[in-house]
């Protein structure tokens, strides 16, 4: 199985916690939520993933978790068949405030067309 698919995901912080869908292809990442979209790029080199998203505000239905309308993520983490749990860290911000790291869990739904 490929990671080229379609993926739920789940993330949380000290603020909360929230959910999407994702697409990993052809090492881009396209996703997004009520209230966000994500759009990013990914490598996996020896079983770990390493990837850099761009998350924007499309919609003010619910809060963010960070706290920022628009900012810079960076997930890493090992490859899984089915899942994921990877760990995200906001890269734009100048303070570290603990709520700039997210757990990141990702399943398994559907291989892309």
């Amino acid at each position: 199985m490929s990671i080229e698919a379609l993926w739920t995901i789940n993330f949380e912080n000290v603020n909360g916690y929230g959910g999407g869908v994702v697409i990993f292809e052809s090492g881009r990442i396209f996703g997004g939520d009520t209230s966000f979209y994500w759009t990013g790029t990914y490598d996996v080199d020896r079983g770990q993933l390493e990837a850099k998203i761009k998350v924007k505000r499309h919609n003010g239905t619910l809060p963010s978790l960070l706290g920022m309308d628009a900012f810079e993520l960076e997930l890493a983490g090992p490859v899984g068949q089915k899942n994921m749990k990877l760990l995200g860290k906001v890269t734009d911000r100048p303070t570290g405030q603990s709520s700039d790291v997210l757990v990141v869990l990702l399943d398994w739904k559907e291989e892309l067309p």
